[in-house]
């Protein structure tokens, strides 16, 4: 799909499990980053405690599923982020949330 789409020259597949991939991108490297992994509450606390320190500054993530009648425990923890963290603005498309810090 990336390379259908034309971005092969800029988006960097990592074909990894989360741990591995995070262990493999330095800190404050990422424009972007979409987040769908585990939809349990822990999982995406996980996948934020791993991946949120190799955005940049100005960087923007994408969470998929955002849907609190599906995965209400997401949702949440979403919700506890983006209230948390500093960022300049967010917005829902469909079920996916963007977040741009």
């Amino acid at each position: 799909n990336i390379e259908n789409s034309g971005l092969s020259e800029v988006v960097d597949l990592i074909n990894k499990s989360n741990e591995e991939a995070a262990y493999s991108i330095r800190d404050n490297t990422v424009r972007m980053l979409f987040i769908d992994g585990d939809h349990t509450p822990e999982g995406v606390m996980k996948d934020l405690n791993l991946f949120f320190p190799k955005l940049k500054a100005g960087g923007i993530i994408i969470f998929d599923d955002y849907d609190p009648e599906s995965f209400e425990g997401l949702v949440r923890v979403v919700n506890s982020f983006i209230k948390a963290k500093k960022h300049s603005r967010s917005y829902l498309l469909g079920r996916t949330m963007v977040v741009q810090l």
